[in-house]
């Protein structure tokens, strides 16, 4: 739900305020007592009572680093109290069509009563993206905040790892449920076309993702994290290793007992699958390049980056062509 949450309180904010994105906000004494009831464990951009920021900064530290903390500077600061922030979420959410979401806090941690959907988040996606300054911001990868008003000087990085390796991420939000594992509502503009992809309960956000927009796209050049980090590293990427796996030859199982080659996109399966196992594979016949296809009713072919094996289903006989 995080990812829904902060999208929405920032969506929120620039709608109500727009060209005073620099009003300068000082963390007061509710701020401050609201941000200490956060669970330990929480993502904060590091406020403290009697610091001021401008409103830009904390969109920057709710949307960088997903600081709850600055959720709850925005709600407090711009509604007056946190549930008239979160009636107004829930009215803004009506109005998207986002009839199976509901909030209870504007950061997103979990909480009985909020909840929300994969198709909700591809709406709250498509509509922030339409917004040039909260899709400006959540698609940079640095920002820089100078010493003052009571606070060091900061500078953050964003944690929206798919920015830092996948082409055309232009914008979005990551997010973690602590009952569902990841969450992604992603921005990607390729080729004049512009996509917003959603994962929920994943356990690879990275390569999950991917896998999504590529087919999206439906033409794609594969690009592994794996690689694009060793040539230039990735922020936080230690803090996951499972994307180290995800090396050219992996593949995903599918329903009628095949593999699908995430590296072209193309699965095979049946007498096509056991040729190919049995006569080398991979170093034989590279990796499949398109659909298995009939020339008649008994014999089928499919495409290889080394040649194509066709196969006579009434004979149980195939051959490499």
């Amino acid at each position: 739900m995080l990812s829904t949450t902060k999208l929405m309180t920032a969506i929120l904010a620039i709608e109500q305020q727009g060209s005073k994105l620099d009003q300068r906000i000082t963390i007061n004494s509710e701020m401050s007592n609201q941000i200490g009831q956060l669970s330990p464990d929480s993502a904060l951009f590091g406020i403290k009572k009697g610091e001021t920021y401008t409103l830009r900064d904390l969109l920057y530290g709710l949307l960088f680093v997903s600081g709850n903390d600055a959720a709850i500077a925005i709600a407090e600061a711009l509604a007056g109290n946190l549930q008239q922030f979160v009636t107004e979420m829930n009215t803004k959410a009506q109005q998207l069509g986002m009839l199976d979401t509901h909030f209870v806090n504007p950061h997103g941690l979990l909480q009985n009563g909020q909840y929300s959907c994969a198709h909700d988040l591809a709406l709250l996606g498509r509509f922030a993206m339409t917004m040039p300054t909260l899709h400006e911001i959540s698609g940079e990868k640095a920002y820089y905040i100078p010493a003052g008003g009571n606070h060091p000087v900061r500078y953050l990085l964003n944690e929206n790892q798919f920015l830092w390796w996948y082409p055309g991420v232009d914008g979005g939000k990551t997010g973690y449920d602590g009952a569902s594992d990841f969450i992604q509502v992603m921005s990607v503009t390729r080729n004049h076309h512009h996509l917003i992809g959603v994962v929920m309960n994943t356990n690879n956000w990275w390569t999950d993702m991917r896998d999504l927009i590529n087919w999206g796209f439906d033409t794609f050049a594969w690009v592994s994290p794996r690689i694009a980090d060793a040539q230039s590293p990735i922020p936080y990427d230690g803090l996951w290793n499972y994307f180290a796996k995800d090396t050219i030859d992996t593949t995903i199982p599918t329903p009628d007992k095949g593999r699908y080659y995430i590296y072209t996109g193309f699965a095979i399966g049946g007498e096509i699958m056991g040729y190919f196992d049995a006569h080398g594979g991979l170093k034989t016949f590279g990796y499949p390049n398109s659909l298995v296809k009939a020339s008649s009713t008994t014999v089928v072919i499919q495409q290889f980056q080394h040649g194509s094996i066709q196969c006579n289903t009434s004979k149980h006989a195939c051959q490499k062509v």
